[in-house]
């Protein structure tokens, strides 16, 4: 069929395109190649814009990769609703930052290479969605992990670029390693390693029967041990709590790779990947309930964090840990379809959050602390106007996408009967409004006595490429939400033509006191906060006030102190016990060996130089005597033999 001709080309066309740039980099300007890559995504985009609502779902097989014993795999794309779902996702955000990078690094030497880091990790990304086993799913997740390395440390020439880089991807291959742990008990499990084989009923049955070992009246079966190491991998990537310490630090990359990584790729990785093994998930209690609190534990660590943070890209990264924890929750509660929508519209919003966090920094010639900007809204109205409309979709405001998302996870949260999770989650949403208002307070209407036509800084709006790309992700943020709600009976099958299993409740009845303040508890606070902002009321004076900084408030702004006890635990003990490999084991008894050996070789060839001393006579008396010895040897043996 030539749709699943097309659909092949557009999957590998990122990555022959970044080939064609590096052949013709010599050949055209810099210029003229990213445009060419420009519209290779935006032709992408397209494509899989057509595919959402056309019901494909088939495997298109390329080549075999593994074949032992009774385990085969093969690379194929598997093109079904969910991954079409997941490639819209990636393919418009992609597209609309590559089109802001055009002008945001206008002015940087590195520009193609940065283009070329954006295409390729946009490939990376589709071989992990449209994978059909476990394999291609860890060569795409390993490949995000790598461009991300790159991107974020992308000016290698500043230290703490290159530190953060380090950092993102040495706490991701742990839980990398947890992964690949995981696919093989998978493997061992249920004798195969494709979806077919995995999400099959019969086979998780049994998995369910097989039980590692028992305690008072819980036990631990086969399954649960698949699905742990399922969930450290997409900890790691999805940056939850105890792996989430590289996504604030990842912010040190170009704003553009900030948007990318954290809006609809990499940390959108672990959500994919629990929901399209949700059958698995599914049929193990235990690890569900564990989904459930690290994701709520998660978006209640991100929240309180963000509240504290002066730098506007860590405010935005805090918050990505918590809208993440969110669908966590969701999952946990088997709300796999609400998880999957907040992804959607939280792609989008984020991204214009962070577009919009570039256009900030890049009109004020690279400040990012909000203490230091004041009454931006005079200089850009543009600019403003987007980040106002990105907070409020973060808050939850009516009607826009945020709200409907958000909603339904909420009502999936109270209809799970973990009431206290539920209740978690509204502070989570009130805290939200909190960081989001304060960031628009301190930003763009707080005067903070700070002249930028005195400090020469003169702030403006970006140029036109760069408003576009914010207004197209601005016109999904407010539209997504209304144009779920209006498809009415057509949305439900949608979604539940995209999700295998889901225990959505859509029609479970929620007390009506319940529901009013679901509905309405990010659009009511949002509008205090801004009062209480606006007005300079003891919140605000509190939180500006600097020289009154509570033991919590430096709990909060150092995030918990994180970083500070990995470092006390486990940097430290790995350097004591390098230092001690390298002061006993190394020196000591390597070196020593090592020097027992070179005396050995010294002395062995002292007593070659007394046989090779080069007079002609004496090897010929060396030969002479080896022959009559070979001689007698040969001749004894033939008499024994005759004998």
């Amino acid at each position: 069929m030539l749709i699943n001709t097309l659909f092949v080309v557009f999957v590998f066309s990122p990555i022959v395109f970044v080939l064609l740039l590096l052949f013709l980099q010599k050949c055209l300007s810099h210029n003229k190649l990213i445009i060419l890559a420009n519209i290779n995504i935006l032709s992408v985009a397209i494509f899989f814009n057509y595919l959402i609502f056309n019901k494909l779902n088939t495997n298109i097989i390329l080549w075999e990769i593994i074949d032992i014993y009774d385990i085969k795999a093969n690379f194929s794309i598997k093109a079904d609703a969910l991954s079409i779902y997941m490639l819209n996702i990636v393919s418009n955000i992609s597209f609309i930052v590559h089109m802001y990078s055009i002008k945001y690094m206008q002015n940087d030497e590195g520009k193609l290479r940065f283009t070329i880091y954006l295409s390729t990790f946009t490939f990376a990304m589709f071989i992990l969605v449209v994978a059909d086993n476990m394999i291609q799913i860890f060569i795409g997740w390993e490949g995000v992990g790598l461009i991300s390395y790159l991107l974020i440390g992308f000016w290698y020439d500043k230290s703490d670029a290159l530190e953060a880089a380090k950092k993102a991807f040495i706490v991701n291959r742990i839980s990398d390693f947890a992964l690949l742990f995981g696919i093989i008990v998978i493997v061992h499990t249920f004798q195969g390693i494709d979806f077919d084989s995995i999400l099959n009923n019969n086979k998780i049955l049994e998995a369910k029967e097989l039980i590692i070992f028992k305690f008072y009246n819980k036990s631990l079966n086969k399954l649960d041990l698949c699905c742990i190491f399922l969930l450290i991998g997409c900890m790691g990537k999805s940056a939850q709590i105890l792996f989430h310490i590289w996504l604030p630090d990842a912010m040190k990359g170009p704003t553009p790779a900030s948007a990318l990584i954290h809006a609809a790729t990499m940390v959108t990785a672990g959500i994919f990947l629990i929901v399209r093994c949700n059958l698995l998930f599914s049929n193990s209690d235990i690890i569900l309930n564990i989904v459930l609190y690290i994701g709520i534990l998660t978006a209640l660590f991100g929240a309180i964090s963000a509240v504290s943070q002066d730098d506007i890209k860590k405010i935005i990264a805090y918050s990505t840990c918590s809208q993440l924890g969110y669908m966590f929750a969701a999952c946990g509660t088997k709300a796999f379809t609400a998880a999957m929508f907040h992804l959607l519209t939280h792609a989008f919003f984020k991204a214009l959050l962070f577009l919009g966090a570039g256009s900030i920094i890049h009109s004020i010639n690279g400040e990012q602390n909000i203490k230091k900007m004041g009454k931006l809204a005079n200089y850009i109205p543009y600019t403003f106007s987007m980040m106002l409309v990105g907070s409020m979709n973060l808050s939850g405001v009516y009607p826009l996408s945020g709200f409907f998302s958000k909603d339904l996870i909420l009502q999936n949260l109270y209809i799970s009967n973990h009431k206290c999770v539920f209740y978690i989650a509204l502070l989570v949403s009130i805290l939200t409004t909190i960081y989001c208002t304060r960031l628009i307070f301190y930003v763009f209407i707080k005067d903070n006595n700070f002249n930028f036509c005195i400090n020469e800084i003169n702030p403006h709006d970006p140029p036109f490429l760069m408003k576009l790309a914010m207004i197209i992700l601005s016109i999904g943020s407010i539209f997504f939400g209304i144009l779920e709600k209006s498809l009415g009976e057509n949305s439900i099958n949608f979604w539940e033509n995209i999700i295998i299993k889901d225990n959505l409740k859509l029609k479970e009845i929620i007390p009506i006191h319940i529901q009013f303040i679901i509905n309405s508890i990010g659009t009511v606070f949002f509008i205090i906060s801004m009062i209480f902002f606006y007005k300079k009321t003891s919140i605000s004076n509190t939180i500006s006030n600097k020289n009154n900084i509570t033991f919590f408030e430096k709990l909060t702004k150092n995030a918990f102190y994180f970083d500070l006890i990995y470092e006390k635990i486990f940097l430290r003990s790995f350097y004591t016990i390098v230092k001690y490999m390298n002061d006993f084991i190394e020196k000591r008894f390597f070196n020593n060996i090592t020097n027992y050996l070179v005396l050995y070789c010294f002395s062995m060839a002292k007593n070659q130089q007394k046989i090779y001393n080069g007079q002609i006579s004496h090897y010929a008396m060396i030969i002479f005597l080896f022959t009559i010895g070979m001689i007698y040897y040969i001749g004894m043996r033939h008499i024994f033999y005759i004998i």
